[in-house]
């Protein structure tokens, strides 16, 4: 059977931060699951209007980036939106690196 040259090139392959490393993954997936299901009322107004590509552009929400989940991203766009709460207030030098290691 032949090769499938699309997997063998590397102009194909997807950015590493489109697609999160198996380990990092597999030790924040259970963090990322209650991310999602405990949503701030803040991140469920955004999510109700930019889900389903109301704005013409996929989203996606607690979505994993390297070691961090971010609250909504549009990889087409390279746009990533966080929503800071009340924990932000407390953690400003760890958001700051972390924005730094995003950009």
């Amino acid at each position: 059977m032949p090769d499938n040259p699309k997997n063998d090139s590397p102009a194909t392959e997807r950015p590493a931060w489109k697609t999160a490393d198996p380990f990092v993954y597999s030790q924040i997936k259970d963090v990322r699951q209650k991310m999602r299901d405990a949503m701030t009322e803040a991140e469920i107004a955004i999510w109700a209007h930019i889900k389903s590509k109301k704005l013409g552009v996929k989203f996606r929400r607690q979505h994993v980036i390297g070691p961090y989940v971010v609250d909504f991203v549009a990889l087409e766009y390279n746009l990533i939106i966080e929503v800071d709460g009340g924990i932000h207030k407390k953690q400003i030098l760890q958001d700051k690196e972390r924005t730094f290691n995003l950009n």
